[in-house]
């Protein structure tokens, strides 16, 4: 399990569970104000475009957070996943077969 660091980060996961997704954007959204590098809310923001079926927006996000944490493997499979669903089938490809070579174990971690 990941741990959350940032408050406001932990908040907008309790936003998520009340299915209160414009608070959390709006909230993960001045996080990022505050600290662009903020990886967790970047993920986290990709996270929620992803379930909007926004999905140029969620890679935009996606790919934020992996110019700080290029070697996690779950980030590069969501990653691939929103490409997948944006119909970008080249990169979809490409980041599935990256987090594979990453982690050759990991199970469905979208």
């Amino acid at each position: 399990m990941v741990k959350i660091a940032n408050a406001s980060v932990k908040k907008s996961l309790e936003f998520i569970n009340k299915s209160q997704l414009d608070d959390a954007i709006f909230l993960l959204k001045k996080v990022l104000r505050k600290n662009p590098l903020e990886i967790q809310a970047l993920n986290v923001l990709g996270q929620i475009y992803i379930e909007q079926k926004k999905y140029t927006e969620a890679v935009e996000y996606l790919l934020r957070s992996l110019k700080h944490a290029p070697y996690d493997f779950e980030i590069i499979a969501r990653l691939a996943y929103a490409y997948e669903k944006a119909e970008q089938y080249q990169n979809a490809i490409n980041a599935y077969k990256q987090s594979l070579a990453i982690n050759p174990k990991q199970g469905n971690v979208y």
